[in-house]
């Protein structure tokens, strides 16, 4: 699974999620499904408080600690997954 997010200087961008079901959640893939699933919206991104960040997707909302280059999303199961802030190749 990987996860990029783009966030442009207006706090729009796009939200990327690809999914390999055969590692992730096996449980719900059986022989003959397709294997692999690519969800990808617009975002608009909030800060609510001083470090701490709101991605909302057309379906979802993500919430995340801000620390520097990094957001650490959290939830109600406690933290997540860490995104981590790359200069794209020009």
């Amino acid at each position: 699974m990987f996860t990029v997010v783009e966030i442009d200087s207006d706090s729009n961008g796009t939200y990327t999620l690809f999914l390999d079901y055969r590692q992730e959640i096996p449980e719900y893939w059986k022989p003959g499904d397709v294997p692999y699933s690519l969800y990808k919206s617009p975002i608009q991104v909030r800060v609510p408080e001083p470090n701490r960040v709101q991605i909302y997707t057309q379906h979802f909302r993500f919430d995340y600690y801000l620390d520097g280059d990094t957001l650490q999303e959290f939830d109600k199961m406690g933290l997540q997954k860490k995104l981590v802030r790359i200069e794209p190749y020009n």
